[in-house]
């Protein structure tokens, strides 16, 4: 243990780190025939692997006599080397063997590897056969140096700085899942990279590489090249800065403030004060379809019942940008006052009269849009470093809105590059465009509030004004707009949405709440309703209002 009284320096004190693994296997007699392991391994990899056939269970000693020959052999010598070996290691006479090799039930991995190995001063590597994912791998490497060199009262090792070249034994120890686990065969393995699928270290055996990787050759040979000074041993390195270093991922992840900090001025650090919102509308498409366990043999109707499923209708973002004097007649924009500055609100709209791949159009005008503000959101001063995500703010996204444009968000000009939260509720998604390199955010603002709704969240954190008779109200742009979402229907809508007179009052009857809509409501839907020349008009108009009444109340939240 470290003495911590001690008050010299960090830079010399002495640091222990230890990786350890315990692993517990029951190794059988390695040496039994079966041929269903025979068809499945060595008539498939008959380069890689060499099998003899035999009646006994000397497969293992037929493999160790053919590695030891080596080049081209005759079975009859591959099984004359065998007996010797076996009389060699067992103290047994030619008369002895006879006897014993009927008997004999294999050769026992965990008893008798070491001492073959010491005896006969060689390496063995073990490899094993994934039953599941169906590859060959490097599973325990047997090296001569640390077998004999253990202490057998302390239980630790000395390393042998001899620079002879011990010879490495493969072989491939595989089971039949279909059978007892107490049935192993044994292959000497010719081919380790044909096996394998990977191309190992010569000299630790324990680092591999993928041939077909297009950065092979070079990784391989500078590893190779190392572990050759090293003599195959992993050497860990523990380097301490001259100083103690504080843990700061705020500072060290975030180069800005690491720019401002270094400099002295920090208190030029700012909030990101420009970004994008969204909102989605959509339609209720009957389904009804019965799913999972019929009710009786004859019947159609089963325990469980699909009924409709929600299809986006339109979508609309607003886009709050730094104000420019080249914005002053352009209809397209708005002039705002902030906390921080003067802002343009822009807001761009898509609906399903664009086509069946309006949801694309969108995120494509989106990355357009996000350039503009990903250069607003930078320092007057270029010397500040600024590289910042464009955040794409929606309400209660993660639980609604993203399951209906989620899958539009990978094709051949973007992709997502990190997902944070469930498949079912994405706290954030960041997508990179594929050839501009820009990336967006796609957040939910009810990250950072309580669970409320759209109409309350404007409410709450928007800004109050109070009238000339002293009562606190809301301004204009934090008052939701209405929509009979259950007037239309998938089927529906596009006749309903071409009409211009208004709703009916009836149509903004809710089943699902069980509300109906009272008299004052609908006077204000109305007046709002008859600036607009058909009800596509005024969804463009809802939807729009959805996405900027988020504004004031988000900017509220950022200062």
């Amino acid at each position: 243990m470290q003495d911590f009284q001690i008050t010299e320096s960090t830079k010399y004190r002495y640091i222990g780190i230890y990786a350890m693994m315990v692993k517990v296997s029951r190794f059988p007699l390695a040496g039994l025939c079966m041929k269903e392991l025979i068809d499945k391994h060595y008539k498939s990899h008959r380069m890689q692997l060499f099998y003899q056939v035999s009646d006994l269970n000397d497969c293992f000693w037929l493999d160790y006599a053919k590695w030891l020959l080596q080049g081209k052999v005759s079975p009859n010598q591959i099984r004359c080397e065998a007996k010797k070996q076996i009389c060699e290691f067992y103290n047994l006479t030619k008369k002895q063997y006879d006897t014993f090799i009927i008997d004999y039930k294999g050769f026992d991995i965990v008893e008798k590897m070491n001492k073959l190995i010491i005896k006969k001063k060689i390496n063995v590597n073990i490899f094993y056969y994934d039953n599941d994912d169906k590859f060959y791998y490097l599973g325990e490497r047997r090296q001569y140096n640390k077998i004999k060199n253990i202490n057998l009262d302390d239980d630790t090792e000395t390393q042998d700085q001899s620079d002879e070249i011990i010879p490495t034994f493969n072989i491939l120890l595989v089971s039949d899942t279909r059978e007892s686990q107490d049935t192993y065969n044994v292959f000497y393995v010719t081919y380790i990279d044909g096996l394998t699928r990977q191309k190992y270290c010569p000299h630790c055996y324990q680092q591999s590489f993928d041939p077909k990787d297009d950065r092979y050759k070079r990784d391989y040979d500078n590893h190779v090249s190392q572990c050759k000074i090293n003599g195959g041993q992993i050497i860990k390195k523990v380097k301490l800065d001259e100083q103690p270093f504080p843990y700061v991922p705020h500072i060290q992840r975030n180069e800005t403030y690491a720019y401002l900090l270094a400099n002295n001025a920090t208190q030029q650090f700012k909030p990101t004060h420009y970004y994008i919102t969204y909102d989605f509308e959509t339609v209720e498409r009957k389904v009804n379809t019965y799913f999972g366990k019929p009710l009786n043999k004859d019947s159609a109707i089963c325990n469980s019942q699909w009924i409709s499923v929600l299809e986006p209708l339109s979508v609309a973002s607003t886009i709050k940008l730094k104000w420019r004097e080249q914005y002053q007649n352009d209809n397209r924009y708005k002039k705002i006052a902030s906390s921080f500055r003067y802002a343009a609100l822009k807001t761009i709209y898509f609906d399903l009269r664009q086509g069946v791949d309006f949801i694309t159009q969108w995120i494509e005008q989106v990355f357009e849009e996000a350039k503009q503000v990903s250069l607003d959101n930078k320092y007057d001063n270029q010397d500040i470093p600024y590289k910042q995500n464009v955040s794409i703010i929606g309400f209660n996204s993660s639980r609604f809105d993203q399951a209906l444009f989620s899958k539009y968000l990978h094709n051949d000009k973007w992709t997502i590059q990190s997902y944070i939260g469930t498949m079912g509720q994405g706290k954030q998604i960041a997508v990179e465009h594929k050839q501009t390199k820009l990336q967006i955010n796609f957040v939910d603002a009810m990250n950072y509030t309580q669970p409320t709704d759209l109409a309350s969240f404007a409410k709450d954190f928007g800004n109050h004004t109070i009238d000339s008779n002293g009562v606190c109200g809301n301004s204009d742009n934090e008052s939701k707009g209405l929509f009979p979402y259950e007037g239309i229907t998938y089927d529906n809508y596009n006749y309903e949405l071409n009409k211009s007179q208004p709703f009916s009052i009836r149509a903004f009857d809710s089943q699902l709440k069980n509300k109906t809509m009272n008299d004052d409501d609908y006077l204000s839907y109305t007046k709002d309703a008859i600036n607009y020349a058909t009800r596509w008009d005024y969804l463009q108009h809802y939807n729009e209002l959805d996405t900027q009444i988020m504004i004031q109340p988000l900017d509220n939240l950022i200062n």
